[in-house]
């Protein structure tokens, strides 16, 4: 057990160096040690990235699938239309309603957030996660039999969502739990990174699997996803349980190991030991300051401002433009005339994976607010300047077209880099500590609502047979940023 003069001052100190100075370790020795802790929790960080991958591959699938004919042929309407040869081709597409019913599945990931809370209080983050994987599997396996059906497609893909929404609830929690305080940047970097790897994995698998004249074509990105599901629900088994769970659930003994496992230590060293006694004070804490606190008090005094700001930051991500070119970017790219869509759209999530990537310096070096205030500036910019070259060179000009892919890019480095994050990191931070868990649970609420608002109308505001906006679209976002 620690001898009585081991401090632990804050959850931010180097436990390793507490190790060193009581057991009076070798350099090399302990140089090895942090080798190993450290390289545990890379691959424990990439391991959460997985999940972060598997959210944004649904998201671009969702939208890129649009331009694939054997997709629109099995489940839009298909009509007889000149070639320029004098024949005819049948060509298939779904309605406006139809394309904005897809975004129907980001309320059942909203869903299955709030279920996977609950599913986590007895389940732990281990169980939740595999729990997700199951449904996503499940999801998945199903909608590859629903060609021809609509609704029944769509059925599977909201229970789907419901295992997105599982994962979300748990490998954040999960890995904040897990990984020391010091290298937290590292895992929210591999979770975004994730989230840019996942949208170009989608693009570059529709963009393969498009040149196939069945339903191959729309079913392959569908079946990548479900190895995908089972390695995350099996690969979890291998790392340890959440210690806050385990403690928060009487489970000393294991959490000790737990802490063993992940700072690559004896469970009897004084490392350990002080982790557990600091965490343990912690949710005594927490239990005191929840016994007097109810959900209504973020809408009382102080916390009142705390929850609206951090719903303008939610509000903000929601309602910028993510959800418009995450998921319409590729129809989008089509219908104002540029020829490969499905490459600018792997150049756009290759662009926001890069910024996911300088987005934990972003953070850090400018602070929250100044970050989202450059953010927001480069990406507004971008709308502006898309929407401006439409209506001044002309909506089919090439040089219209060449500015509003760098652009798009532009865009997509500004929002992974400086504002994706946020969602996460700043409106979290801005409650106060007894009312995180209800004041960032009405945040996520409101974020998602707005989210399937917002992805529900572009379709509508970028089809020809309605809004037509094309590039003009810009000033709308522009306008929202």
């Amino acid at each position: 057990m620690a001898n009585e003069d081991v401090k632990v001052d804050s959850p931010s100190m180097h436990l390793e160096e507490i190790d060193h100075k009581k057991d009076g370790m070798n350099l090399p020795a302990v140089a090895s040690e942090r080798i190993k802790t450290t390289l545990f929790q890379v691959v424990f960080s990439m391991f959460v990235g997985i999940s972060g991958w598997m959210y944004n591959f649904d998201l671009g699938f969702s939208g890129v699938v649009l331009l694939m004919q054997p997709y629109n042929r099995a489940y839009g309407h298909c009509v007889p239309m000149p070639d320029g040869k004098g024949g005819t081709i049948e060509r298939c597409a779904l309605s406006a309603t139809q394309q904005s019913l897809i975004s129907l599945s980001i309320i059942f990931i909203g869903v299955g957030s709030a279920i996977g809370g609950h599913v986590g209080h007895y389940l732990g983050r281990r169980g939740t996660i595999q729990v997700g994987s199951l449904i996503i599997a499940v999801g998945s396996s199903t909608m590859l039999a629903t060609a021809g059906n609509f609704t029944a497609y769509m059925a599977c893909k909201c229970i789907q969502s419901v295992g997105l929404g599982h994962l979300l609830a748990a490998v954040p929690p999960y890995g904040v739990e897990c990984v020391a305080p010091g290298k937290r940047g590292m895992l929210m970097a591999t979770f975004n990174v994730g989230l840019g790897l996942g949208n170009m994995a989608a693009v570059a698998v529709c963009l393969a699997s498009s040149k196939y004249t069945t339903n191959l074509s729309w079913q392959t990105p569908i079946i990548c996803q479900v190895p995908v599901a089972v390695v995350l629900g099996l690969g979890v088994r291998f790392f340890p349980e959440s210690p806050r769970w385990l403690l928060a659930n009487g489970k000393e003994d294991a959490a000790r190991r737990s802490f063993a496992r992940f700072y690559s230590k004896d469970p009897l060293s004084p490392v350990v030991t002080a982790q557990l006694q600091e965490t343990m004070h912690y949710l005594e804490v927490e239990r005191t300051l929840n016994a007097k606190t109810t959900w209504l008090d973020i809408f009382r005094g102080t916390d009142l401002r705390r929850t609206l700001t951090s719903t303008l930051v939610g509000t903000g991500v929601a309602l910028t433009g993510s959800k418009f070119l995450s998921t319409y970017a590729a129809i989008f790219l089509a219908g104002v005339g540029i020829r490969n869509p499905y490459h600018i759209t792997l150049s756009f999530a290759g662009c926001a994976c890069f910024g996911g990537l300088i987005s934990p310096f972003t953070l850090e070096y400018l602070g929250r607010r100044r970050n989202l205030l450059v953010g927001y500036a480069c990406m507004g910019s971008c709308m502006f300047i898309v929407a401006i070259a439409g209506s001044v060179l002309g909506q089919t000009s090439t040089k219209t077209q060449l500015l509003c892919t760098a652009f798009i890019c532009f865009w997509g480095v500004s929002y992974g880099g400086f504002v994706g994050t946020s969602l996460t990191v700043t409106t979290s931070e801005m409650h106060a500590v007894k009312l995180r868990g209800y004041g960032q649970a009405f945040v996520i609420t409101v974020y998602e609502l707005l989210s399937f608002g917002s992805s529900f109308a572009t379709p509508y505001m970028i089809s020809a047979s309605y809004g037509n906006m094309r590039m003009n679209v810009g000033y709308f976002f522009g306008g929202e940023t």
